[in-house]
């Protein structure tokens, strides 16, 4: 990754010559030119690790070194442009990814699961009554079990019925009743009568059924019986899927008095049992199936999990993992999505996770903002350094930034950071090379700070022209 170096405009307000900062009385953005910031400043964000960013910024350059995430803005729009932004400082929406076009050209091929689910009927001589599912109630994002009861879990079970040995009619009977279930969350009779599927397998796809519609229809107590049952099958996807649904089972029976009414969580009334069973089912369920078809969703199941037992310490790990560890396919969510979802639980509720060298950074950077008393006292800082073991740079990097923001104690800041350039520099060594100077000018060292930066102008790789401010996006 290169970082290009601070244009000639911004050398001059590294040494001093702040620009003023634009204000409003209305909701619009605009930005602030000033570099050193210790308040929070959600309009001018800066590619350097830095208290006044926000959060999601800070976490996202530790991302984009750690090669998890790139950071790539969104283009400058024109409303951008009429408030005074160029490449930096940027507002945190431009991080927000454009959600791509919903239009897709007439001719191309319907490949959904929909389409998928139709062709499966087809040699069945069952034809489809009702296209709307039950799952289509909700917006998206908005939580509910009843989520799952969409076109590929009913495809998912209807051809699995297909592929196993038992009698015709009782198959048709089976998947007409799960077309039925698709419909609905609120199923309050049998979903298939036992006396039309009296063949082995059958029985157990019935059993898994009914399970699926106690489920869906909030009956947690029978549906973990059913799930319980129907894992005992020697049909594999049965099987694995049982054990899976025994643990959201679980979880939803934790959480079912756990909101009120406007969605807010009321810990109190998480049921603890509930929710120890569902940890140790999901657990159990990758354990067993390191590579199954759940694997994403029991990952993002079990930070539910750790979240709703108020448990910073797992809940770091979770985030930590998913980050630095995991594929596309072991993620339930995007990257984007869990920076946002780290930030809303973890990082804006005050994370005391001291177990997770990156989230902890992050949080700390916003304890550091201005604030009388500190938020972060320099003994708790101190107390961190085990987190911080396999990172030792990182920890330099918070004493200097403490040093500097909270003490305004500019020669000690510069006692914890490198005094040499390094030749290639990523978003931590360019944070490392901006404490630098703001320390070296907090001391009025002018002469020392302007020679950081021209240093840096100096090697052929970099740009250091008015039209190219401060770096390159990677």
């Amino acid at each position: 990754m290169r970082i290009g170096l601070l244009s000639p405009l911004a050398l001059a307000l590294l040494a001093g010559f702040s620009l003023p900062a634009q204000a409003s009385s209305d909701d619009s953005c605009y930005p602030d030119w000033r570099v050193s910031r210790d308040s929070y400043e959600p309009c001018s964000n800066q590619p350097f690790l830095s208290p006044g960013n926000d959060s999601r910024v800070n976490l996202r350059l530790l991302l984009a070194d750690k090669k998890a995430a790139p950071l790539a803005p969104n283009a400058l729009g024109e409303d951008d442009l009429a408030q005074g932004f160029g490449t930096v400082p940027f507002p945190v929406y431009r991080l927000v990814p454009v959600p791509a076009t919903a239009e897709e050209p007439d001719n191309k091929a319907d490949d959904s699961r929909t389409a998928e689910l139709d062709t499966l009927l087809q040699p069945l001589g069952i034809k489809r009554e009702e296209y709307k599912t039950a799952g289509q109630a909700f917006l998206n994002g908005e939580g509910s079990r009843c989520r799952s009861n969409d076109d590929d879990s009913a495809t998912a079970f209807i051809s699995q019925v297909i592929k196993a040995q038992m009698p015709p009619a009782e198959r048709d009977v089976l998947v007409k009743a799960r077309l039925q279930l698709l419909t609905t969350c609120d199923w309050s009779r049998q979903v298939v009568d036992a006396q039309l599927t009296p063949s082995a397998n059958a029985q157990l796809f019935r059993t898994y059924l009914q399970a699926a519609g106690d489920f869906y229809s909030g009956r947690f107590d029978y549906a973990e019986r059913g799930f319980a049952a129907a894992a005992t099958s020697d049909v594999p996807w049965l099987k694995e899927t049982a054990l899976y649904m025994t643990a959201r089972t679980s979880l939803n029976q934790a959480q079912a008095e756990a909101f009120d009414e406007y969605g807010m969580p009321q810990r109190e009334h998480v049921d603890k049992s509930a929710l120890s069973d569902a940890e140790q089912g999901f657990l159990g369920y990758l354990k067993t199936y390191p590579q199954g078809d759940y694997v994403a969703s029991a990952r993002g199941l079990l930070r539910r999990v750790h979240w709703l037992a108020n448990d910073d310490a797992k809940l770091a790990e979770d985030f930590t993992w998913q980050f630095t560890e995991a594929t596309d396919a072991q993620r339930n969510v995007s990257v984007d999505e869990l920076v946002e979802e780290a930030d809303l639980k973890l990082l804006m509720v005050g994370n005391k996770a001291a177990n997770s060298p990156m989230l902890q950074v992050v949080s700390d950077l916003m304890a550091m903002r201005a604030h009388t008393p500190p938020l972060l006292s320099r003994e708790d800082l101190d107390k961190q350094k085990s987190t911080f073991a396999t990172e030792p740079a990182l920890f330099d990097f918070l004493q200097a930034s403490y040093a500097l923001y909270v003490e305004h104690q500019p020669d000690t800041a510069l006692k914890h950071l490198p005094a040499d350039v390094p030749s290639s520099l990523d978003y931590f060594a360019f944070s490392q090379q901006t404490l630098r100077a703001l320390a070296l000018e907090a001391k009025q060292d002018w002469k020392g700070a302007e020679a950081l930066w021209l240093q840096r102008c100096r090697w052929p790789s970099n740009r250091c022209n008015v039209t190219s401010w401060s770096w390159h996006w990677p």
